[in-house]
């Protein structure tokens, strides 16, 4: 938990993963909480699942997922879970990542 912590709270200062904020346990430490800000946007998921996207959608949204992937990859990070709902979409076309693990 801690690991994913340190990768959420990098990568949401440049803007590829939501806003984490500091973690705290409870019951003698057996417990960690990390409270982490829901990812604005839409996934990827529930936008495909919405509509049919046209061709220069597509290809923009991959354009920006790879940026974002090229971005997350050159700080050594590796996303262990990849899935459409774990793609977020912004309204500025910005990609960012959930759910590290």
């Amino acid at each position: 938990m801690l690991r994913e912590y340190e990768v959420l709270r990098e990568l949401s200062s440049i803007g590829r993963a939501p806003a984490v904020e500091s973690y705290f346990s409870f019951d003698d430490d057996q417990f960690w909480v990390i409270p982490i800000e829901l990812p604005k946007g839409r996934s990827l998921l529930a936008d495909r699942l919405s509509r049919t996207p046209d061709e220069t959608s597509i290809l923009h949204t991959l354009k920006q997922a790879f940026i974002a992937l090229a971005e997350v990859h050159g700080r050594g990070i590796i996303h262990r879970a990849l899935t459409p709902d774990r793609v977020f979409l912004r309204d500025s076309g910005k990609v960012i990542f959930s759910d590290f693990f």
